[in-house]
């Protein structure tokens, strides 16, 4: 292949309007450098806590997402080096905007057990439909991303890279309205758990429920807080794709370190702290065991036992 042909294919791909650099820009080495030291040491304490509370699922969940962005922003920094190789871009955009789809669906398993623990009648969604719609949701928006990446990688004209983007685009999109939905559930069930108002008729009197537990709350914030952060960064990846390649949004550096590796980073760090294992370890890393009574129901009986002796 001719270097005309091989500059041509840089600049069709993603051009910089006349120099064939792909990012538009030159990435900032100390940014690059930043963010892979802050994903290291989140993915790190992410492992370390899987092992030490034996949640199993925050491995292939929160940890893979913090190796995926591990991985695209070493391919940042290698396009600071070599910001006229296709490959470093490439390679970043694919793993970037992939990851937080694992980190996602450690959120999508979280809340069903915590309706299952506190009642199902408070939700408009039985605690097992949540895994089957959402991680089906997240798992689907995870391909679409990854085949519009790799209809982007081979394309060799303008269009191809763009029909691999928009591809990408619509993975985003359903990744953005399935956090839209949960997001707007869990406040739903907060809200009926705390007021005591059931989404259902029960034969059960259920008017004892309507304070949170502490630890249940605190993990409630959590996944909130982390929310918020997917639904920035989700919110800014759709607006960049939907602005194209050669758009003003995909050419400014500091959006993305901001509303992309910032939000992401920000997002993992608020599952240190406010971890499931740590939060709700009773019932948090059996998240898929929804047949069990719930914790607090068998505590409140052990409680009254004494008094029936």
């Amino acid at each position: 292949m001719s270097l005309t042909l091989v500059n041509a294919t840089v600049a069709a791909a993603s051009p910089e309007q006349g120099d064939g650099n792909p990012f538009n820009y030159v990435p900032t080495s100390w940014v690059c450098i930043l963010f892979i030291i802050l994903f290291s040491l989140t993915t790190v304490v992410h492992i370390l806590q899987a092992f030490w509370i034996k949640v199993w699922y925050m491995l292939p969940t929160l940890a893979l997402c913090g190796l995926v962005e591990i991985i695209g922003w070493v391919g940042r920094y290698w396009g600071h080096k070599n910001p006229y190789n296709r490959s470093p871009f490439l390679m970043q955009i694919c793993t970037t905007i992939m990851a937080p789809s694992f980190m996602t669906a450690a959120m999508f398993l979280i809340l069903p057990r915590i309706v299952s623990e506190l009642g199902q009648e408070y939700s408009r969604m039985s605690p097992r439909l949540y895994p089957i719609i959402f991680l089906t949701a997240d798992v689907g928006a995870l391909l679409l991303q990854a085949i519009g990446g790799a209809v982007a990688s081979s394309a060799t004209t303008l269009e191809g890279a763009n029909r691999g983007g928009n591809i990408m685009l619509s993975g985003i999109v359903i990744q953005l309205a399935a956090v839209t939905l949960f997001d707007l559930l869990s406040i739903e069930f907060v809200a009926r758990y705390a007021l005591g108002r059931p989404a259902y008729r029960t034969s059960v009197d259920h008017e004892q429920k309507h304070t949170i537990p502490k630890r249940v709350a605190l993990m409630l914030l959590g996944v909130g807080i982390a929310s918020v952060f997917i639904l920035i960064r989700s919110v800014y990846r759709t607006i960049e794709l939907t602005d194209g390649w050669n758009g003003r949004i995909i050419s400014t550096e500091k959006w993305f370190n901001w509303f992309d590796g910032g939000a992401v980073v920000a997002a993992m760090a608020t599952f240190n702290v406010f971890h499931p294992g740590l939060l709700i370890k009773n019932y948090g890393n059996k998240l898929l065991k929804f047949g069990r009574r719930p914790t607090h129901e068998l505590e409140s009986q052990e409680q009254k036992l004494p008094d029936q002796i």
